[in-house]
C-alpha cells in the first residue's frame, strides 16, 4: 500500500483527501497511479489503496479521513454510479458530509478505454485537478425529514384499479379512486364473458365493484381526470378535473326514463347503437345512474329543454353541477386507465371482436340481437396485421369468441386461425374447441379480406382462401387517448408502441420510472382482466412495502434558491421548472417549495440574470471545474493552443458540437479579470456565429478573427 501525507505542512484550508483505488487489477495498467500520486497536489493526504469498496477498504478510508482532520475527498476510482454511495457512507461516519466528496471515474473513462499510456495518466490527471478544485468549492447540504403521506391516488376504474384500491384499503390505507367514466368496471365490465374461465364479466366484477363503493377507505371519484402531478414518492400533488354527472346518482333508479325522453339521438359508428344525451353508461353499470353526456346534450347547445328532468319521477336531474379541480395530496400513484380497444369498421360480413363483444353483452341484457338475420352458417376467426403486439390477448379473444359463436349457431362452421390455440393457458379451451368442432388453424391472414355478394373471401397463407358469411377480426388494442398526455405530466417512459414502460428492472415489476408512480394493467400493454387484476394487487404490495407507516421523506438540501438581489422577478425560473416547484411570491420573485423541488437546474440555466442558483452545480464549482480541465498541464482536453497569443487565456473547444463551446467559454472565464485577452478555438459549424452573439450579450468585445474555416480562433477582450 502506497500511503503518503502532507499533515505536517502549513494547513490552508479547505483540506482535501485523495484517495486512489487500484480496484484489484482493473485500474493501474493503463493509468500510471503511482505517478499521479506522487503529484504535488494541494491536499492533505494522498493515498491508493488496493480496493476501496472493501471493508479494509471503507475502513481505512474513514480511519485516514479522521486521522488528517480532511474536509473534503476526492476518490479516484470506478463510476461514480458504481459506488459513490459506498464511499459516502463511510467517509460519513467519520463526519464528512456527503457533498463534500468527488468521485473521479479513471476505470470505466479511462482504464478500460484503452491507448497509450502516457495519454491516458496525462487525461486522468486533469480529471483530477478538475474535481480537486472543483471539490474546494462545495458546501454541505443540509437534509430535512418530513412526514410521508400514506393515502394512494388509483387512476382508473377496470380491474387492475379495482384490485389495487381493495388491496390497499384492507391494509388501513385510504384510497381515491379517480375513474374517466361515470361507473366502474372498464373495459371489461362492457364484455360477455372473461377468458379463460368463461365466466360471466359482470358476475366477476361486480362483487369487487360494490366491495370497492361501500368500502369506508376509498374514495371513488367518477369522471375524473388526471391533470397534472408535482413531487415524489410520499409527497405528490395532483390535480384532478372532474366532469359533472348532471344527475344526483343517490336519487337516479337507473329507470331509463330519461333517456326515453331525450329527444337527441347521437349517431353511432356502424356495427355500433345510437345513444341519447342521457343514460346509463352501459347495460349493468355501476353505479347504475345515468349521466349527461355534455358535449350532446341541447343545453350546452344554447337550446331549451327538460324533458329529462320532466320524465325523472326521483327528481335526480342536476343542470347547475360545473366542471370542478381538485387537489389531492398523497403518497403514491397507481396508474391503471387501461388501453383502448383496437377498432374496425363493420361491413357485411365483417366485424371486430370488440364490436362483437358489445353486441353479444347487449344481447345479453336484452336490448336486441347480436348476429345479422339470417344468422351465418360459416365464420372465421383471425387476427388482423399487427395483432401480434397484443401478445396472446387477441389470440385468447378469438378462442372465446369461437367458442360463444359455435354454441349459438348450432350447425354453423366455425374456424379459427393464425395458431391462436397455440397461445399460452389455451390448451384446455382449444381441445374443448376441437371437440365440439371448431376447426383451429396454424394458417395465417395472407392478404386483405375481400367482400363478394355478401359474404367474405378470406386468403390464407399457404395458398388457398374461405369464403364465408362472417369474418371476426382481431385489430392490435392502443394505449388510452389520454395516455400522451398523463405519461408528459407524470414524466413517464413511454415505449415504442405508446404504452407505459412499466418495468425499469425486471426486479421493480409494474414500477416506473418515477418514484411513487406504478403502472397496472392494460396500461402497460394489453393483457387479460385477470392479469391486470393481478397487476393491480402487485402495485398494492409495491406501496406497502414502500410506503409504510413509518415512512419518512428525505428533502436532499439540492434544491434551487434564489438570490433575491439579482432576480428580476421575469417568471423564466417559473416556467422552465418541469416540476411545478416554483411559485410567484408575495413580490413576484420565485418560492421555492423544496419537496417538488427534483434539482434539476432548469431554472438556473433560464434564469437571464443568474439569480437561481443551482446548489452543488454553482457556476463557481462548474467553472473551477472547468477552468482545471483546460489550464492544468499537462491536459488533453481543452489544453492551451500552441499558436496563442503571448499572455491570452487560450481556449481549444474542437470537436465540441454547437453550442457547447459558448458552454465552455461562459463557465471557465467565471473568474477572468478585467482586461484579459480570451482566445477560443472551435471548429463546429455554427462556432463564430454563437460565439458573436455571446460577446454582444456580455458586451465583449470581438478583437480578431483567425485561421480558416471550419477551424478559427476568436480572440475576445474581457
Amino acid at each position: 500500500m502506497h500511503d503518503r501525507s502532507t499533515t505536517g505542512k502549513k494547513r490552508h484550508p479547505p483540506r482535501t483527501g485523495i484517495f486512489f483505488c487500484r480496484c484489484g487489477p482493473n485500474i493501474g495498467a493503463l493509468v500510471d497511479l503511482d505517478r499521479l500520486a506522487a503529484e504535488a497536489w494541494p491536499a492533505a493526504h494522498v493515498s491508493i489503496q488496493p480496493i476501496l469498496c472493501s471493508e479494509d477498504g471503507k475502513r481505512a478510508l474513514a480511519s485516514r479521513a479522521r486521522e488528517a482532520r480532511l474536509d473534503r475527498a476526492v476518490i479516484v476510482a470506478c463510476s461514480p454510479r458504481e459506488h459513490e454511495a459506498t464511499f459516502c457512507t463511510a467517509l460519513e461516519t467519520a463526519g464528512l458530509d456527503p457533498a463534500l466528496v468527488q468521485v473521479v471515474d479513471v476505470r470505466e473513462a479511462r482504464e478500460w478505454l484503452g491507448g497509450e499510456r502516457e495519454d491516458a495518466t496525462r487525461a486522468a490527471r486533469s480529471q483530477i485537478a478538475a474535481a480537486v478544485a472543483r471539490v474546494a468549492l462545495h458546501e454541505p447540504l443540509p437534509r430535512a425529514e418530513l412526514d410521508a403521506c400514506l393515502d394512494v391516488l388509483v387512476v382508473g376504474g377496470g380491474p387492475a384499479g379495482l384490485s389495487a384500491a381493495l388491496a390497499l384499503a384492507q391494509e388501513g390505507r385510504q384510497v381515491i379512486l379517480a375513474e374517466r367514466e361515470h361507473a366502474l368496471g372498464g373495459a371489461a365490465a362492457r364484455l360477455d364473458h372473461l377468458f379463460p374461465s368463461g365466466k360471466c364479466a359482470s358476475c366477476a366484477l361486480t362483487p369487487a365493484i360494490d366491495a370497492v363503493l361501500h368500502h369506508e377507505r376509498i374514495r371513488v371519484i367518477t369522471g375524473a381526470t388526471l391533470m397534472g402531478a408535482l413531487g415524489s414518492l410520499g409527497r405528490f400533488v395532483v390535480q384532478l378535473r372532474i366532469e359533472p354527472r348532471g344527475v344526483d346518482a343517490e336519487l337516479c333508479l337507473g329507470c331509463a326514463e330519461c333517456s326515453i325522453a331525450c329527444p337527441v339521438q347521437v349517431p353511432a359508428r356502424p356495427g355500433a347503437v345510437a345513444r341519447t344525451a342521457i343514460g346509463v353508461p352501459w347495460p349493468g353499470a355501476i353505479p347504475h345512474a345515468a349521466a349527461i353526456y355534455w358535449e350532446s346534450c341541447l343545453l350546452t347547445q344554447g337550446k331549451e329543454c327538460d324533458r329529462c328532468a320532466r320524465a325523472c319521477a326521483a327528481g335526480a336531474l342536476r343542470f347547475d353541477e360545473r366542471p370542478l379541480l381538485r387537489e389531492v395530496r398523497c403518497g403514491a400513484v397507481v396508474l391503471a386507465t387501461g388501453a383502448k380497444p383496437g377498432a374496425i369498421t363493420p361491413t357485411p360480413g365483417l366485424v371486430g371482436t370488440w364490436d362483437l363483444e358489445r353486441a353479444l353483452a347487449r344481447e345479453a341484457a336484452g336490448q336486441g340481437p347480436a348476429l345479422a338475420d339470417p344468422a351465418p352458417r360459416t365464420v372465421l376467426l383471425a387476427p388482423a396485421p399487427g395483432a401480434h403486439r397484443d401478445g396472446d390477448l387477441g389470440r385468447l379473444e378469438l378462442l372465446k369468441l369461437a367458442g360463444q359463436l359455435a354454441a349459438r349457431l348450432e350447425g354453423a362452421h366455425v374456424a379459427v386461425v393464425g395458431a391462436c390455440h397455440r397461445a399460452a393457458e389455451a390448451g384446455p379451451v382449444a381441445e374443448r374447441l376441437a371437440a365440439a368442432g371448431v376447426e383451429l388453424l396454424d394458417a395465417g391472414l395472407a392478404a386483405a379480406p375481400e367482400p363478394r355478394d355478401g359474404r367474405v373471401r378470406v386468403p390464407l397463407e399457404g395458398g388457398g382462401a374461405r369464403e364465408v358469411d362472417l369474418l371476426v377480426l382481431h385489430p392490435p388494442s392502443e394505449p388510452a387517448p389520454e395516455m400522451a398526455d398523463f405519461a408528459r405530466r407524470l414524466r413517464l417512459g413511454l415505449r415504442d408502441d405508446g404504452f407505459v414502460d412499466d418495468q425499469p428492472s425486471i426486479f421493480e415489476p409494474v414500477s416506473t420510472a418515477v418514484a411513487g408512480v406504478y403502472a397496472a394493467g392494460a396500461v402497460a400493454g394489453p393483457r387479460p382482466a385477470a392479469a391486470a387484476a393481478r397487476d393491480g394487487a402487485a402495485a398494492a404490495g409495491r406501496i406497502l412495502s414502500t410506503l409504510s407507516p413509518w415512512a419518512r421523506v428525505t428533502v436532499e438540501g439540492r434544491a434551487a434558491q434564489v438570490d433575491l438581489e439579482r432576480c428580476a422577478a421575469c417568471g423564466s425560473c417559473r416556467s422552465a421548472c418541469p416540476h411545478g416547484a416554483l411559485r410567484p411570491g408575495a413580490d413576484g420573485r420565485p418560492e421555492i417549495d423544496a419537496p417538488l423541488c427534483r434539482a434539476c437546474a432548469s431554472c438556473a440555466a433560464a434564469c437571464p440574470t443568474g439569480a437561481m442558483i443551482s446548489p452543488h452545480y454553482t457556476r463557481e464549482q462548474l467553472g473551477a471545474e472547468l477552468e482545471a480541465l483546460l489550464t492544468a498541464p499537462p491536459a488533453l482536453a481543452g489544453e492551451p493552443s500552441a499558436s496563442a497569443s503571448p499572455g491570452a487565456l487560450a481556449i481549444d473547444t474542437c470537436g465540441l458540437p454547437c453550442p457547447h463551446p459558448v458552454f465552455v467559454l461562459a463557465n471557465s472565464t467565471v473568474a477572468v479579470a478585467p482586461g484579459t485577452v480570451v482566445e477560443i478555438s472551435g471548429d463546429c459549424e455554427t462556432f463564430e456565429g454563437d460565439v458573436r452573439r455571446y460577446c454582444q450579450r456580455q458586451k465583449k468585445p470581438v478583437l480578431a478573427v483567425k485561421g480558416i474555416p471550419p477551424r478559427l480562433t476568436i480572440q475576445i477582450q474581457f
